[in-house]
């Protein structure tokens, strides 16, 4: 599976920053152009399937994620924060780089594997730091392609 097929310049969003993590959804969601990123219980429904302590503990990274009957195909968006998005539990980690991952049922296996692939890439510590000194969308989407190529989930 080719991750970079997913990816679109539009839903990569550079220089980013919200106050705390639900502030952080809402902003991604609202990049998708989702009018769900108005209602609060469509938000809690992605915030109940965040992934960020676990195995992503440490990181500095987050993927929010939901299967839905709304959406036609999967979309992903990126999110860079320099700055760092307070953790919504730790008070002095920062959540860097930030993904949503939205799928229609039809393709929950696939949002499953993606989920994992990307998880699997965010424990990789060179990876992070290519996407953190990233300066265009297309290096963030170059980054994701050169790991996919390096086939080490």
């Amino acid at each position: 599976m080719n991750l970079s097929l997913f990816l679109s310049h539009e839903y990569i969003i550079l220089d980013f920053n919200a106050p705390n993590h639900k502030e952080a959804l809402r902003g991604m969601v609202c990049a998708l152009g989702e009018k769900r990123c108005k209602e609060e219980e469509s938000l809690k429904t992605l915030t109940d399937h965040e992934s960020i302590d676990g195995v992503l503990s440490g990181t500095g990274s987050a993927i929010f994620h939901s299967i839905s009957e709304d959406v036609p195909d999967i979309k992903i968006v990126v999110a860079i924060s320099k700055n760092g998005i307070p953790h919504p539990t730790k008070r002095k980690q920062r959540t860097h780089i930030l993904f949503l991952i939205i799928s229609p049922i039809k393709e929950s296996g696939t949002h499953f594997q993606i989920l994992s692939r990307i998880e699997g890439f965010l424990l990789n510590r060179g990876f992070r730091h290519k996407l953190l000194s990233a300066k265009t969308k297309g290096d963030i989407i170059k980054a994701i392609s050169l790991e996919e190529n390096l086939a080490r989930d």
